[in-house]
């Protein structure tokens, strides 16, 4: 869903996408850049700008999760931070402290979670 909303991308294939999934499910902000602190930089911003209340919001990332990108997060009260790639084992860490739920390889209905599970629901319904 994320890479369909990311015009640049498509076109080039070369960019990092950052979103804000709302509790319901609905990005309410996205971002392209070449660089996916950038991205998540201006996803902060367009947030900010919207007033939008980031501790119900999930951060939605395509580029790999860093220590820098989990401090970002927190910083933004965002709780949960997921992405396509895989986390740093130092991103794992920090997300562990500063009690940050962290997913990675979020693949069509898979993915890993790497810290404080318990934020996260699951309905295996066939």
């Amino acid at each position: 869903m994320l890479h369909e909303k990311m015009p640049v991308f498509r076109a080039t294939g070369c960019t990092h996408g950052a979103a804000l999934l709302s509790e319901k499910g609905e990005i309410t902000c996205l971002t392209e850049d070449l660089g996916r602190h950038n991205a998540v930089d201006k996803v902060a911003g367009l947030a900010l700008l919207q007033g939008l209340d980031l501790s119900k919001h999930a951060l939605i990332l395509t580029g790999r999760e860093t220590p820098q990108i989990v401090l970002k997060a927190a910083r933004m009260s965002t709780p949960i931070v997921c992405s396509f790639s895989a986390p740093t084992l130092g991103a794992i860490k920090l997300a562990k402290a500063l009690g940050l739920t962290l997913i990675g390889f979020v693949r069509g209905n898979r993915f890993n979670i790497y810290s404080h599970p318990e934020r996260i629901e699951v309905n295996f319904t066939a």
